[in-house]
Order: C-alpha cells, then sequence, then structure tokens
C-alpha cells in the first residue's frame, strides 16, 4: 500500500475513533507498527487537529470547531483527488480564478500549490487559502467576512464585493447533492446565495462532484444543471448515472 493512501487511511481512523492506539491502527491496515509510527509522524506535521497521546493518537479537544469540514475533508478524498488532477490543466498563465470552501476544491488547492503558473485565486476558504499562500507564485485573495462554525467557509456579511474589480475566468465549486430534476443544491442558506452569484460573475462555473453525490438533493438548490458549464466526477460514477446527466450538461 502507497504510503499517501495509507496516511489518508489513518487520519479517517483518527477522524472516526477520536483516540486510537497504534497497535490498534497496525492491525486494522495489516501494516507494521514501525510504519504506523512513521505514517504518524508525518500526519502529525501537516495537521494541528491530531496530537501523540500515551500508545497512539488522539483528535485535539479545541478541534470540534472544525470538525465537520474535517471529517467532509477526508471523506471519499481519493475520488476528489481524482477529480481535481482531471481538471487542474484546464487553468492557464495568468487566469484569474474563483474557489468555493468545500473539500473537493481544497484538493484542487493542493494541487494550485505545486504549479509553476502565475494565476489569481480568490476564495472564501479559510483552510483553502493557506494551502494556496504556499506557492509563492500565486496572488491569493480571501473574500472578507465572517467565519463559520464547524466550517471552512467565510460569510459575505458586508456586502462589499471585491469581485466587481476581476474578470473571473473559472468558478470551481461541488455541492452536498446533485439531482436531474432540482440541479445543484446545499445544506446552508449563506452558501447558496454565494454560489449563485458566484456562478452569474464567472465566464466559466465547473462543478467537482464525486460520485456519491449524484441523485441526492439538500436544503435547496443553488444551479440548474443548465446553468453549469462543466461537470467534473470520479471514473466510477455508473455509466446509467452518466448517461442520464450528460443528456443535460457537459461532462469533462
Amino acid at each position: 500500500m502507497h504510503s499517501i493512501k495509507r496516511q489518508q487511511m489513518i487520519e479517517n481512523l483518527i477522524y472516526k475513533e477520536k483516540t486510537i492506539t497504534i497497535s490498534q491502527i497496525a492491525e486494522k491496515l495489516q501494516v507494521s507498527k514501525p510504519t504506523v509510527r512513521n505514517d504518524i509522524q508525518k500526519l502529525l506535521s501537516n495537521n494541528s487537529n491530531i496530537e501523540k497521546v500515551h500508545g497512539g493518537v488522539s483528535l485535539k479537544d479545541d478541534a470540534d470547531i472544525e470538525f465537520d469540514y474535517e471529517k467532509r475533508k477526508v471523506k471519499n478524498r481519493m475520488k476528489k483527488i481524482e477529480i481535481a488532477k482531471k481538471i487542474i490543466n484546464i487553468i492557464n498563465e495568468k487566469n484569474t480564478i474563483l474557489l468555493d470552501s468545500s473539500s473537493t476544491t481544497y484538493e484542487l488547492a493542493q494541487l494550485l500549490s505545486q504549479t509553476s503558473k502565475r494565476i489569481t485565486v480568490i476564495t472564501n476558504g479559510i483552510q483553502t487559502a493557506l494551502q494556496l499562500k504556499k506557492n509563492p507564485k500565486l496572488f491569493v485573495i480571501v473574500l472578507g467576512g465572517s467565519l463559520t462554525d464547524s466550517s471552512n467557509t467565510i460569510k459575505d456579511d458586508f456586502g462589499e464585493n471585491i469581485l466587481n474589480f476581476f474578470n473571473i475566468d473559472y468558478y470551481f465549486f461541488s455541492a452536498s447533492g446533485i439531482s436531474l430534476n432540482r440541479g445543484f443544491s446545499e445544506y446552508n442558506i449563506h452558501e447558496i446565495r454565494t454560489k449563485q452569484k458566484h456562478i452569474s460573475i464567472a465566464n466559466k462555473s465547473i462543478a467537482l462532484i464525486d460520485e456519491t453525490k449524484f441523485d441526492k438533493d439538500s436544503n435547496a438548490n443553488f444551479a440548474s444543471l443548465e446553468d453549469v458549464d462543466l461537470l467534473v466526477t470520479n471514473d466510477s460514477l455508473p455509466k446509467d448515472i452518466y448517461s442520464e446527466y450528460k443528456k443535460r450538461i457537459t461532462f469533462y
């Protein structure tokens, strides 16, 4: 098993169990304890929500504020990485792009943090911005507003629309659900309004949706299938579902 995939599995276990021993991880993954210890050391350097405890690792008590987002970030992560890798090369030198605060676009931000292209990136995601700022080639702009609990999102509460100053080439976003009847939907009303606005001002809007979101509806829809220019998903989306949606929206 590749070390990156193994570390992702360990991270998933920590968020699921909150506290887990090295022996339990080794048994679940069928690897040696020294291997687990090495992987944990790498996780500790990249994730401030995890800490060492006697005999194992634990999710920090003060990580509860970010826990919901952190759970989403590791859930189906390999599918999200696959989606991000598919679309990364559509972004060109000197493009201006807008990223939502979803865990899927976070994976796109991970790839952008290693690009050699000079790109302007605008986002309302705190952790997304922190990832992007690692790359000096990127000009990163964080949209202002208030922070929301258990989320990566900044809510635009104050009406100052900095986006009016920019020509947005691409808006990359995800959704809680997508269906043929209702299109793209979300749970949070603030995110619904923000995504509607961002889709309306971008030259092209691109939805990054893994297969688990299809044929699902959340509280309210923010865009129809026809409102969005491209849909990117992972290759294991069932063929019958792909065929139905392809009649209504362009897949990348």
